[in-house]
């Protein structure tokens, strides 16, 4: 009898031991980025890697939008320029990147004029 608790006692200290261990495995959630710059009309993907459970995403203010959200990404597009905090709510903790809008750069036309000839006659 004490013989079997002796070995059952190994065998479960050495299952302990030898088991690979819950923390280690567990991958911890976070953003991709801090921050991420946009041009006003254009889309960039913010990415929350490590996460299985269901997110809620929000932005700051009205100089980004959300156009398509999942557990793990947000598609985000710059309306006009400035900055805005995108948050990520997973649980109780709330994940942030601030995001730039970059305004659109744009050239304009100035009229030139251009004399008409007349074409030749051959």
């Amino acid at each position: 009898m004490k013989r079997s608790i002796r070995i059952l006692t190994i065998l479960f200290i050495a299952a302990f031991l030898l088991a690979p261990s819950a923390r280690a495995e567990a991958a911890t959630v976070k953003l991709d980025a801090k921050t991420k710059t946009v041009t006003a009309g254009k889309t960039v993907t913010i990415k929350l890697k490590n996460n299985k459970k269901k997110a809620k995403w929000s932005v700051s203010n009205g100089r980004v939008q959300i156009t398509k959200s999942t557990k793990t990404y947000a598609k985000i597009k710059g309306v006009t320029k400035g900055t805005a905090t995108v948050k990520a709510k997973v649980g109780k903790k709330t994940y942030k990147c601030k995001v730039t809008v970059k305004p659109v750069i744009s050239i304009s036309e100035k009229k030139v004029s251009l004399p008409i000839m007349s074409t030749p006659k051959y």
